[in-house]
Formats: structure tokens, sequence, C-alpha cells
């Protein structure tokens, strides 16, 4: 709130009102992602995966919860008021089952890391 920004300033009411619940609803997506990376940080832990792997995805969590920040942060710069923290929301991490053990801890890495990211890059690009 404290940073002037004549862009957003001269922006009508309405444009304003769009990019905050835009950026609204990407606080709430980052922590969903964030709470996939932690699912996944469940699984290779019990999985006794080595020490450098657990200290990536433990960082990714972490940068998801500052992705949240960041974006929440934007969505009250645009509302002109009060950071507003996302609802809790429920967050469905696949099963993959019957798959077990290490290899639905690969599945989960291969659908967060490379599938969500491809589909978000070419969602980006569009």
């Amino acid at each position: 709130m404290d940073v002037r920004d004549d862009v957003i300033d001269a922006l009508a009411p309405e444009s304003r009102a769009q990019l905050a619940a835009v950026w609204q609803n990407r606080a709430s997506l980052e922590l969903q992602v964030g709470i996939g990376f932690a699912a996944i940080a469940g699984g290779l832990v019990e999985e006794g995966v080595i020490q450098p792997v657990i200290e990536l995805v433990t960082a990714a969590i972490r940068d998801e919860v500052r992705h949240a920040e960041i974006s929440a942060s934007l969505a009250a710069r645009y509302r002109g008021s009060e950071v507003t923290w996302p609802a809790p929301v429920k967050t469905m991490i696949p099963a993959f089952a019957p798959a077990t053990g290490r290899f639905r801890s690969t599945l989960r890495v291969i659908a967060q890391c490379c599938i969500n990211e491809t589909l978000a890059c070419a969602v980006l690009e569009a």
C-alpha cells in the first residue's frame, strides 16, 4: 500500500476490482501448489530420500507461500485495502492408486513439476 504506482492509481475502479480478484485468486492457487509440494515432501520423507532432495522440495513449499504473499499484497494494492490472506480451500492431492511408495512419490513429482508447469507455461503463452 505504501508504494505509489501511477499506472494502478489511474485505472478505473472496475478494472482495479477485476485485477484485485485475479491476484487474490492467484494467492489461493499458490497456496494450493504449496500443499502439493507438502504432499510430495511427506512421501519423500517416508521413503527416506536423501537430504538435498528434501531441502529442494521444502524450499519449493516456502517459495509458494512467498508467491501467495506477493499475490495477496498485489491484490490489496489494486483494491486499495489491507492484505487479505486467502480463505481456506480444499486441495485434492492425486492418490495415483494403486501406486504406492517411491513410485507414487515419483508420479507426484512428475505431475507437480513437469505436467503442471508445462500446462502453466502454455496458458501463460496463450
